[in-house]
């Protein structure tokens, strides 16, 4: 579902992303774990097409994410830590507006809004703190695209809604959809994903304390090298 080959990614004289290469399979879930400025947010920008990489190929379900961006994006869901537009509207609203536009039954954005712990009801200008930040998650939720990128998803879970939104995430995977996490490095996220992918500088390297970068028991061609 997803291909990477020799990306990199620079800002001006700085090195984002260094020469990645891995793949992921359609149905299947990937943690990207990494300290702060290890490209694990660029990368994930790249692949929902935010930002164009500056050197080697992104391929999402064999299309292109700078010659086709648009219809990539209508395979991605991306939650970050971007604030949410729609501040006049209320939480359902704005995840039925999503949920619509994905061409998703209405339904879905309430069982988005309950999975993170939100009251539907709310004014989104009134939300505050944690609770403006399980928007995002909320909303890539009520797409329920081919593929879900999520962005440090759990910080601002509280442990019931993280384990409601772990399970959904669960489903969906059974079900075909690729998901890909992104981390700080030493963020558990066993119960989600099959594998992790850890990066560091821009670069993928061993585990922190040198496993592999991958699970027991995958198929050769999902191992990273």
């Amino acid at each position: 579902m997803i291909t990477i080959s020799g990306l990199t990614k620079t800002f001006g004289d700085s090195t984002a992303l260094a020469g990645v290469d891995f793949s992921v399979a359609r149905g299947e879930s990937v943690a990207v774990a990494g300290p702060a400025a290890s490209g694990r947010t660029t990368l994930l920008h790249i692949l929902a097409t935010l930002v164009p990489p500056s050197s080697g190929r992104v391929e999402i379900s064999g299309l292109d994410v700078v010659g086709a961006v648009y219809r990539v994006r209508r395979l991605v869901a991306y939650a970050g830590a971007d604030p949410v537009p729609g501040n006049r509207l209320r939480v359902i609203e704005y995840l039925r507006l999503i949920a619509g536009a994905r061409r998703q039954p209405l339904s879905f954005a309430n069982v988005a809004a309950d999975l993170v712990g939100l009251n539907a009801v709310t004014p989104i200008e009134t939300l505050t703190g944690a609770l403006r930040q399980r928007l995002p998650v909320a909303a890539a939720l009520a797409a329920a695209a081919d593929v879900i990128l999520l962005d440090d998803p759990f910080h601002a879970l509280d442990a019931p809604a993280r384990t409601r939104v772990a399970e959904w995430l669960n489903d969906a995977r059974e079900q075909g959809t690729t998901i890909v996490v992104s981390a700080n490095v030493g963020d558990d996220l066993s119960d989600v994903c099959q594998r992790t992918i850890h990066l560091d500088a821009g670069r993928i390297v061993e585990g922190p304390s040198g496993a592999p970068s991958h699970r027991a028991g995958l198929p050769s061609e999902l191992v990273v090298a």
